[in-house]
């Protein structure tokens, strides 16, 4: 899958692993770097297994969770122009090929 960012912030938390573990701690950033190599590695949102992937709405937007540590999860949106969709409110995540990271929760 392509990965986006909402914010500089969370891609440099993503893609360096000082700044993760600064932000999350070692367990934690071990476990984000694990999240998004299976992001990277997936043709679709559909195939994450890891994490217990989720749908959720969040900021009244359609998106998916998947846990880190505790409480901590990282949320993705479709960054598609016009996503699929199976009705008004439910995305087809089988088809959704690019995601965007809007929040990793402990990061600020």
């Amino acid at each position: 899958m392509e990965l986006a960012f909402s914010t500089k912030k969370l891609r440099e938390v993503c893609e360096i692993e000082s700044r993760a573990i600064k932000a999350l701690g070692q367990e934690t950033a071990l476990i984000l770097r694990r999240r998004i190599s299976d992001l990277r590695a997936a043709d679709s949102v559909s195939e994450l297994i890891s994490g217990g992937p989720r749908e959720l709405v969040y900021l009244s937007q359609v998106a998916y969770s998947l846990n880190l540590k505790n409480s901590q999860r990282i949320i993705i949106c479709p960054n598609h122009t016009l996503p699929a969709k199976l009705d008004i409110d439910t995305v087809d995540w089988k088809t959704i090929s690019r995601v965007k990271v809007i929040e990793i929760e402990g990061v600020s």
